[in-house]
């Protein structure tokens, strides 16, 4: 957000929401879409979304793929669990220590980056 931030992105156009915050512990993908009505009945403005630990939500990546198609600046925040430098084509990485979960693998290449979900 400091980012935007610096860039003259007025703080009014930033949302952010934590869903570690135990006020929403329990909400449910279907319910992601009050963010939008609300931002909507209080402002007519785009906002660029920050989600932080949204993976507490199941089934929240439909959600930000459709903010994402519609062409909205969507933020995702965790935490980094792993970080792996390849050599050649191939990797195995274990992840036999990671807890039960949704858990997002990013890969970057010279060819782009991406991104897939992974449920251990």
């Amino acid at each position: 957000m400091q980012q935007q931030l610096n860039e003259g992105i007025p703080v009014e156009n930033l949302v952010y929401i934590n869903f570690d915050d135990e006020r929403l512990h329990g909400m449910s993908a279907d319910q992601l879409d009050l963010i939008l009505q609300a931002n909507y009945s209080v402002r007519d403005i785009r906002p660029t979304f920050f989600f932080d630990e949204i993976q507490n939500v199941v089934g929240w990546e439909n959600f930000a793929r459709r903010l994402a198609n519609q062409k909205y600046q969507v933020y995702l925040t965790g935490k980094l669990l792993k970080t792996v430098q390849v050599g050649g084509n191939s990797a195995e990485i274990s992840i036999s220590d990671f807890a039960a979960g949704i858990y997002m693998v990013q890969v970057h290449t010279e060819n782009g980056t991406v991104t897939r979900k992974v449920v251990k």
